[in-house]
């Protein structure tokens, strides 16, 4: 069975080749045989495994690769580091994993260099949990040489990454003034491993980088850090990155809002709810979730959100309470019911929650929100007064829900109070929705208010969805 392995010495073809039947039948003896060897431990196992890594068959060089770590030896070892520049992507991968189990990494630096974007990833990976400090001498002086190219000087800031070795730091810190972007970049996302009190100044000192790229990676990385420790102790950290919101590059400010979401200080709650006001430039998601991540310290900023005239903010404001994990965001997505536009997206909120109303008026505004009309009508009794409320309140926003709810109730004996109301807090909503009531009376109304405030009708714009008396 032994004698169809390739023999000790046999020059390999550098070439892979497409086995035929009897070469894949040859191949599955030489594994089979490989593999009996090294579960037998057997004392032959070393010298064949060996002349495996040598054989013409590639499939045969990883099965040697794979039983030969607990057996090497001197002639073992170089054959591996042959393979590291093997022709088969597939069998340099079985190399480092060999060298790697057993903890023989110093060949791996080499591998940096490979034109093989998945054979570098592997070494950086092997190398990452070298305990070795050679390594990381080694890794430290390639990252400060300017000979070596920009793909290998990051490459060896990834792995120092992984090892965190404080005897690198001198070399990161000298790095950070290598005129290639993605080198500068590696190493700001190394500095964080180093801990706040190391990586910090350096991170704070890249805000001032002339290319967004180090202005993006820097603020990344004072949001890593901020998540070893939160909150960010170093003061002037929040300024900063809240500088960071005016940036003329939208993935630098991006960055910036993530950062502050992760350190949470609730100084930075109002200048990212300013950012939400501001016309949509960036991911408006990204800033919800940094607000939400400040918790209960930003429900301020995120109330005058929940107040604010357009809808799209509003709707913003109730997003982010959602994400709120408290009793205090629940009471906010209740106060945000009254509200004819977006009272439904707070609704789910609640429902998700497993809320119940604790007043008749929460319970009211709550079948408002979801347009439940027969749950409004079996509670007509609590409707009527809570409704006649809202009305008198002077918040407009519950003015123009509890307006629109009776319009689509048909209350005859509310329509003088209606036209008042639309005299008074009169807006496109309640105009549009007096026009499409079908209500002679409110349509006059809302016609000669549209017409005072020079809008023009055209058909086709009901936006409210309600007709007089629509939900009977």
């Amino acid at each position: 069975m032994l004698l169809a392995c390739t023999r000790p010495g046999q020059v390999v073809s550098t070439q892979p080749v497409r086995p035929d039947r009897p070469e894949r039948e040859r191949e599955k003896t030489c594994c089979a045989a490989l593999r009996t060897l090294a579960d037998r431990k057997d004392s032959l196992a070393g010298p064949f495994l060996t002349a495996g890594l040598l054989d013409r068959s590639a499939e045969v060089r990883i099965c040697a690769l794979e039983y030969i770590a607990p057996t090497l030896d001197s002639r073992a070892i170089s054959r591996i580091r042959t393979l590291l520049n093997d022709p088969v992507q597939e069998v340099r991968l079985a190399a480092v994993i060999a060298l790697k189990r057993s903890a023989l990494f110093l060949p791996l630096c080499d591998l940096l260099t490979d034109a093989d974007p998945d054979v570098v990833a592997a070494a950086e990976y092997a190398l990452g949990s070298s305990p070795d400090s050679l390594v990381s001498r080694r890794l430290a002086s390639q990252l400060r040489d300017p000979r070596q190219p920009a793909s290998v000087r990051s490459s060896c800031a990834r792995v120092l990454e992984q090892l965190h070795d404080p005897k690198t730091l001198p070399a990161l810190r000298a790095s950070l003034g290598d005129l290639n972007d993605t080198v500068r970049v590696a190493v700001l996302h190394a500095l964080p491993q180093f801990g706040e009190f190391a990586a910090a100044p350096l991170l704070l000192g890249a805000l001032d980088g002339q290319r967004p790229a180090t202005r993006i990676a820097a603020a990344q990385g004072l949001g890593r850090l901020a998540g070893r420790r939160t909150p960010l102790g170093r003061p002037g950290v929040t300024a900063r990155l809240v500088s960071m919101l005016n940036d003329k590059n939208n993935d630098v400010v991006l960055a910036a809002v993530r950062a502050l979401g992760m350190i949470r200080d609730p100084a930075a709650a109002e200048p990212l709810a300013r950012l939400v006001r501001r016309p949509r430039t960036i991911s408006q998601a990204s800033v919800i979730r940094a607000l939400a991540r400040i918790g209960e310290p930003g429900l301020g900023a995120i109330e005058d959100l929940l107040r604010d005239d357009r809808p799209e903010l509003r709707t913003a404001g109730i997003a982010a309470c959602e994400l709120i994990r408290s009793d205090q965001a629940v009471n906010r997505l209740a106060d945000a019911l009254p509200d004819w536009e977006c009272g439904t997206r707070a609704a789910e909120a609640l429902d998700h929650r497993r809320w119940k109303p604790g007043d008749d008026a929460q319970l009211v505004h709550y079948l408002i929100a979801r347009r439940d009309n027969f749950g409004l009508f079996e509670q007509a009794t609590i409707a009527g007064p809570v409704l006649r409320n809202d009305l008198e309140s002077g918040n407009r926003l519950q003015v123009e829900n509890a307006a629109i709810t009776l319009v689509a109730l048909g209350t005859t004996e509310a329509v003088p109070k209606l036209i008042e109301v639309l005299r008074q807090y009169g807006n496109e909503l309640l105009a549009s929705a007096y026009v499409n009531s079908g209500l002679d009376t409110l349509v006059r109304a809302g016609q000669d208010w549209a017409a005072h405030h020079g809008y023009v009708l055209i058909r086709g714009g009901d936006t409210t969805g309600v007709r007089w008396a629509g939900w009977r």
